[in-house]
């Protein structure tokens, strides 16, 4: 350690190209500072790296000044101590960031059991240790599960530092990614909040030509939502967020193929009403327009009315991603719900 900073292999080097450009910073190793070898073995030597501010006047100057000194002899067959390795990679699959073990072997060209072996050990091997020519793939894996603003200071400290704080990244993630794609994407003008009155059985629209305020309603008060769209519905999803909680919200697609209902219709083809009683606040009401259908988890939920866990919500948000632009579209309602909202 050289101030508290890991020490990385020469397999990190490839790592600078990628990332300059992207966040205009890089790790070296400060002029002066000592290049350190494990067991006093030439072939496995460590450099001491440490982040610095690099400009922003053009590619070339940048990489005129990520110079990297590196010790004579390879590193290749080195291993990298990473902390908590086995779980990390567990953390990678649960919240949705690789789908699988299988594609997770992929990523790094081995098999499987062999990126367990990495972090579990076995008699002949130490756990927790990466092949150094294999940390240039969990950098990019890392790199590809968090948010594209993350500093390579933090890809750094995830990677060498313990496993809650790689968990509560990753927890972060996709409610920053969530936010991010409302802030760009979301239609906040094609939803409608329907009020069910209690003595009349009439309804009350509020259909806004204008980015709206947030609505009030009374806790307990019967509402529905209606979304239209200008492009055909073929799949939606609609989801409820409460402070830290996310819940699927039941929504059909009506007879013109045009218009989301939620919490959808009743056999007989009528739309319904719900209420909220519980999460009194600011709830956001969000629908997700696909053309192809939610992954099987998510479909599964909406079918029960389970909440997302943060693992699900990834999948979700992935899943929405992965759609191209054209054939996607997001909505947004936000409702405070209660007197004191």
């Amino acid at each position: 350690m050289l101030n508290g900073l890991p020490r990385l292999g020469c397999a990190a080097l490839r790592f600078v190209d990628r990332r300059i450009e992207r966040h205009g910073r890089a790790f070296v190793r400060p002029k002066g500072a000592p290049v350190l070898g494990e067991n006093g073995r030439r072939g496995q030597r460590r450099i001491a790296l440490v982040p610095f501010d690099m400009p922003q006047s053009g590619s070339n100057d940048v990489r005129s000044i990520a110079r990297w000194h590196l010790a004579e002899g390879s590193a290749a067959m080195a291993g990298v101590e990473i902390p908590d390795l086995y779980r990390k990679c567990r953390i990678l699959i649960d919240y949705g960031a690789v789908p699988s073990w299988a594609e997770l072997g992929e990523k790094f060209g081995v098999k499987p059991a062999t990126v367990k072996w990495w972090g579990q050990g076995s008699a002949v091997r130490a756990r927790d240790s990466l092949p150094s020519q294999h940390l240039e793939s969990l950098i990019d894996i890392v790199t590809d599960a968090l948010p594209p603003d993350a500093s390579p200071e933090t890809i750094q400290g995830l990677v060498f530092g313990p496993a809650s704080a790689f968990e509560e990244a990753l927890r972060r993630r996709d409610p920053a990614l969530l936010d991010h794609l409302l802030e760009t994407e979301a239609d906040r003008t094609s939803m409608q909040l329907i009020l069910r009155s209690s003595e009349t059985g009439l309804v009350e629209i509020d259909q806004p030509t204008m980015p709206q305020p947030k609505v009030t309603v009374g806790p307990g008060a019967w509402f529905r939502i209606e979304c239209r769209s200008q492009r055909p519905v073929r799949h939606a999803v609609a989801i409820q967020n409460c402070r830290q909680i996310w819940g699927v919200v039941p929504i059909d697609i009506a007879d013109d193929a045009h218009r989301m209902l939620a919490p959808g219709l009743n056999p007989a083809g009528e739309a319904i009403f719900m209420r909220e009683k519980d999460l009194l606040g600011l709830n956001r009401f969000i629908v997700f327009q696909t053309e192809k259908p939610a992954p099987h988890a998510i479909g599964e939920r909406m079918k029960l009315g389970i909440a997302l866990d943060y693992p699900a919500l990834a999948t979700l948000i992935d899943f929405y991603r992965a759609q191209p632009e054209i054939t996607r579209r997001l909505y947004l309602l936000e409702i405070r719900i209660g007197e004191d909202a």
